[in-house]
């Protein structure tokens, strides 16, 4: 649970961990947790394609 490990979206998941946890300090907060937008799972053939525009799009900055 130190900074940059994923969040639950489970209130009583995030309050079970420890009390100094980054996740437990953030997302205790309602005010934070409102402004929190999840995003669904994506497919392996949805990830393959962002993948992929991400790879050219880096290969095509100037």
């Amino acid at each position: 649970t130190k900074v940059g490990a994923p969040v639950s979206a489970n209130t009583k998941a995030v309050e079970a961990l420890p009390e100094d946890a980054f996740n437990r300090k953030v997302m205790g907060s309602p005010e934070v947790a409102k402004r929190i937008q999840f995003q669904a799972p994506v497919t392996d053939e949805q990830r393959e394609k962002y993948l992929a525009l991400w790879q050219e799009l880096k290969v095509n900055v100037k």
